[in-house]
């Protein structure tokens, strides 16, 4: 039983790495709005999930970083070498089991 917490799929539906010269944040939208092939201005604004400057910074300073977080419908995991991995997530049904209620 998961608690109703979002679920997510083992592979990524998508995972780039991002070159230290990129802003971070922004190749986030663009790869979140390719998967769900969107274009980035349709998308929430990022600022209202995570902060996209603190974000930059967070990984401009260390490798030892690790964020995972929920981005239009996506989870969105970060890691410290700037690799970017999104993921379908599903949610259980009121009863907590796949399939008709």
């Amino acid at each position: 039983m998961n608690n109703g917490f979002p679920t997510f799929e083992t592979y990524p539906l998508a995972e780039r790495t991002v070159e230290r010269d990129r802003s971070l944040s922004t190749a986030l939208v663009e790869i979140v709005a390719s998967v769900s092939n969107s274009q980035v201005e349709d998308l929430p604004p990022l600022y209202d999930t995570i902060d996209p400057d603190v974000l930059d910074r967070a990984f401009e300073r260390s490798k030892e970083c690790l964020v995972a977080f929920s981005y239009n419908g996506y989870i969105v995991g970060v890691t410290g070498d700037r690799t970017i991995a999104v993921y379908r997530t599903s949610r259980p049904s009121a009863s907590g089991a796949s399939g008709n209620r």
